[in-house]
């Protein structure tokens, strides 16, 4: 048996290579998925020709891969930006942000692929004992990835990733006087975990208008008014030259670094 045949890989496959082609063979020939008279002995022969090249192949040193579990993995986080209109803004509501972010599929319930035969490289353990140069490692299974189990058919939805894109509309609240730049974070809202790690967070950051504002104030020439404004209360100095319906501006005193705008009415002598 020329066991790079039985695996279609080239005598210079490397270890990489040569253990993907088993695990395609493996499940593409066993007997619990493929109902083919002969797909027993094929199922047999990749094994026996995956333990041989994997016998023979020699490696630089002793493997020290930690034969624990999956690392879990967070879910990554998403930034996004919405738009809050000035009426909200001053007084509080909500805004809709509709964003994209990768969920559980729906087909396997993000499992990618059940678990299906015992797995022929570590007799369901998940774990391989490998000898070399006199050394004794236990290592991670090569073959199942440490599962302890070859998959069964692969979600075809989600192509036996466990994830899928999808398209989410969250009410995201808005405090009564909410400036540019105003951020909100949301646990738990991102892009889905890995190997039963925790989902990321959605961090999202208001866009608010700049806008002026205009308020009217009775004065007399040369005098200070108080004047009051939403964005807050501020003392205006009244120039001596001034006519009634003058405009006197406040840089940035109006809302989100809009200016303030304070028309005169010039009291009766």
């Amino acid at each position: 048996m020329d066991p790079y045949r039985v695996l279609g890989v080239d005598p210079s496959a490397d270890d990489d290579t040569i253990r993907r082609a088993f695990r395609k063979a493996a499940l593409s020939w066993h007997p619990d998925r493929n109902p083919a008279p002969e797909a027993s002995a094929r199922f047999q022969e990749a094994v026996a020709a995956y333990e041989q090249l994997r016998g023979r192949r020699p490696t630089p040193g002793p493997r020290t891969e930690n034969p624990g579990p999956r690392r879990r993995r967070r879910g990554e986080d998403i930034d996004a930006f919405v738009g809050v209109d000035l009426a909200t803004a001053r007084s509080g509501g909500s805004v809709t942000l509709t964003y994209e972010r990768l969920g559980p599929c729906g087909g396997c319930g993000g499992g990618g692929s059940g678990p299906g035969a015992r797995c022929p490289g570590c007799a369901g353990s998940g774990l391989q004992t490998l000898l070399q140069w006199g050394l004794e490692s236990t290592i991670r299974c090569e073959v199942c990835g440490g599962d302890g189990a070859l998959p069964s058919a692969p979600c075809e939805r989600c192509e036996d990733q466990g994830t899928l894109e999808e398209v989410v509309a969250r009410r995201l609240p808005v405090e009564p006087g909410a400036r540019d730049c105003d951020h909100l974070r949301l646990r738990g809202e991102g892009h889905r975990g890995l190997e039963g790690g925790r989902d990321g967070d959605l961090r999202v950051v208001f866009r608010v208008g700049r806008q002026d504002l205009l308020v009217d104030a009775h004065a007399s020439r040369g005098s200070t008014v108080l004047v009051h404004a939403e964005t807050g209360s501020y003392r205006v100095k009244v120039p001596l030259a001034v006519r009634t319906g003058t405009r006197l501006r406040l840089p940035e005193r109006g809302w989100n670094g809009g200016d303030l705008h304070v028309r005169v009415t010039l009291d009766k002598a």
